[in-house]
């Protein structure tokens, strides 16, 4: 009886318990097949051909596939750029327009005929009519649009492709370079 015992010890010391051992996620039954599941565990910078991006339809196999999908993401990064360049130059036109309104009223002789009750309620007038408008509607929109193509593009440097990650960065550098191009654009417009 001692003997089986020590039998079944050794034998139970012999195979690793699930808490020493480690996990494998590409065993479990969610990953049938070891190559899908080896790409899209991989968290290592590679440059492989086969590659599954974003959605389980946009796989690639050969260069062929992989250079358009540089090109597809090339061109978002153009894309998002063009928004953002389009939301500071609707921006910069909102304030230039601000700004020729106040001079047109003050030139006028309108801007300084407010009564100290409107002057104290001017902050809330001001918000409440101002809440919904089609420029600030228009730059929702637009904000959303581009925090939408930023994160699509933050998820394709997350497959740790260096050929994505290159089309991400020279993407965006190109789409800057061509639609912002320096700094003092950006600056003008105060953001």
């Amino acid at each position: 009886m001692m003997t089986e015992l020590r039998e079944l010890l050794s034998s139970l010391s012999a195979t690793p318990t699930p808490s020493s051992a480690p996990h494998n996620p590409c065993s479990s039954a969610l990953f049938p097949v070891y190559e899908q599941c080896k790409t899209m565990l991989t968290q290592i910078l590679h440059f492989t051909e086969r590659e599954i991006i974003l959605f389980q339809f946009w796989k690639t196999g050969s260069f062929s596939g992989m250079a358009v999908s540089v090109l597809i993401i090339f061109l978002l990064c153009l894309l998002h750029e063009s928004i953002k360049a389009l939301r500071l130059f609707l921006a910069k036109a909102h304030i230039d327009n601000l700004h020729e309104t106040h001079v047109r009223q003050v030139q006028a002789g309108r801007a300084s005929l407010t009564s100290n009750d409107t002057l104290l309620f001017a902050p809330l007038l001001k918000a409440a009519s101002s809440a919904f408008t089609v420029y600030r509607m228009s730059q929702a929109l637009l904000y959303g649009l581009q925090m939408l193509l930023a994160y699509v593009l933050v998820l394709v440097v997350m497959t740790f492709n260096g050929s994505l990650i290159l089309a991400v960065v020279v993407g965006e550098a190109v789409g800057y370079f061509v639609f912002i191009g320096s700094p003092s654009f950006e600056e003008n417009v105060g953001y």
